[in-house]
């Protein structure tokens, strides 16, 4: 009983850290902002929501996830190969220990999944570790592409030279009529063809690394929040 609660704990601490900040239900209810920032203590939660929200709040902020929300910050600011970021290993090692068919794929691996054929395709950039799945003639881009530009680089693990690899030589080298779908709805419709997106796009008409950078520089400086 006892390695069965431990499994149950071990994968709630794993899925609260790779969900993202905007996604919890503290975020939400405006207990923290977008980046793990504290709004409202804990202990204010009874001031600062009516007494019907109380308990739901409170369940949204608890011990356990406030932890958590401590955990990933500092995850943010030291970066995976600081000390904390075994964590990371950690939670691979849980999985392969507790599913023994857990298994890691490598860049442009394919995999089958019931009848599906999917193709792994490791695109850093906007983060080290993003990745793009295909199943052909689909593209699912998570952050690395959205429609009408590509990810941005904001944080401490970005990098706009991985990026404009990830995008240049990966992404933009796929036949025009691929069809992308981003992590996020950010563009004008959900989803877009490759060629479409390139036309509809400053940062996926570079000339060159440089310009890359002068294109993301110049779309940082007029971007629109929710954008």
């Amino acid at each position: 009983m006892s390695r069965a609660i431990d499994a149950l704990i071990a994968a709630r601490l794993i899925k609260l850290l790779v969900t993202p900040f905007k996604k919890t239900k503290a975020y939400q209810m405006g207990i923290i902002d977008d980046k793990g920032k504290v709004l409202i203590k804990s202990k204010d939660i009874p001031k600062k929501f009516p007494t019907y929200e109380v308990q739901k709040a409170r369940k949204a902020y608890t011990l356990l996830i406030r932890f958590v929300f401590n955990l990933k910050r500092l995850l943010a600011k030291v970066g995976v190969r600081g000390p904390i970021g075994s964590a990371a290993a950690a939670a691979i090692a849980f999985l392969k220990e507790e599913y023994p068919n857990f298994k890691k794929v490598d860049d442009t691996q394919e995999f089958i999944i019931g009848e599906m054929r999917f193709k792994c395709i490791h695109t850093p950039g906007h983060y080290f570790d993003s990745i793009c799945y295909q199943i052909s003639p689909v593209l699912f881009t998570g952050d690395t592409m959205f429609v009408g530009r590509t990810g941005r680089i904001k944080g401490k693990n970005s990098s706009i030279e991985d990026l404009y690899d990830s995008i240049y030589n990966k992404i933009l080298k796929m036949p025009g009529s691929i069809k992308i779908y981003p992590g996020h709805d950010y563009g004008d419709r959900p989803n877009i063809t490759l060629e479409e997106n390139i036309l509809n796009s400053p940062l996926l008409s570079a000339k060159s690394l440089d310009d890359f950078k002068k294109r993301m520089e110049d779309y940082e400086k007029n971007r629109k929040i929710g954008s």
